[in-house]
């Protein structure tokens, strides 16, 4: 028998992975993994918009990877909707938002109060679920696009002291499994990203040596 020989074209992988003339917002740029994405986005050759709710440090974050900065406190539902707006309407399109926004307390569940459990609901749900609603009706009135949320492993495992952050994850989760259902056939693709422990400005300042040990392990 004949060897078949495989005489398919082969792409150019790296190639198909760029961004060249696509605009990407990333919320919360404005240090740690945020930061760290804008830079990753632009070397593969999108067009920036850099958001955060600091202005000076989101501003030399945007000059880092020549882009745009925007000021948004993204628990204001009616900002984000001005914001993104005004985005559109500056940039004439938009691809993709990487929305990094969140933070954890650790508590336990005897020691949360109703102002944590609405703050950490707020930042790590809340506005996610704006930030997409927001997004993906521009994208799918101009041609499609991806949305990208960041989890967290809290929302996997039982981390001690990060019930309500972890239930907030969780949640976060589920909604981005929804949302994809939902907004695939109008060309919006919505994941997460679930990260463990990241060693950020915020991360690096609550942990030490020896936790990091532990956490390495």
């Amino acid at each position: 028998m004949a060897e078949i020989v495989d005489q398919s074209d082969v792409p150019d992988y790296c190639a198909l992975q760029r961004l060249d003339g696509r605009v990407y917002a990333v919320v919360g740029a404005g240090r740690g993994i945020g930061r760290q994405t804008a830079h990753a986005l632009r070397q593969a050759g999108a067009d920036l918009v850099c958001i955060d709710s600091d202005l000076d440090r989101v501003r030399i974050v945007a000059s880092e990877v020549q882009g745009m900065a925007l000021q948004l406190d993204a628990t204001r539902h009616q900002d984000v909707v001005t914001v993104f707006h005004e985005l559109f309407q500056s940039c004439g399109r938009l691809d993709g938002v990487v929305d990094i926004v969140g933070a954890s307390i650790s508590r336990s569940l005897l020691d949360v109060d109703d102002d944590l459990i609405n703050q950490t609901f707020e930042l790590n749900l809340f506005q996610a679920i704006q930030v997409t609603r927001t997004a993906a009706d521009i994208m799918a009135r101009s041609g499609g696009g991806t949305i990208i949320l960041i989890g967290s492993a809290a929302g996997f495992a039982s981390l001690p002291n990060q019930i309500v952050y972890g239930s907030a994850k969780a949640a976060l989760h589920h909604f981005v499994r929804c949302a994809a259902s939902e907004l695939g056939h109008v060309g919006v693709r919505v994941n997460a990203v679930a990260p463990g422990y990241v060693r950020t400005e915020r991360m690096v300042a609550r942990f030490n040596d020896e936790s990091w040990s532990e956490i390495t392990l």
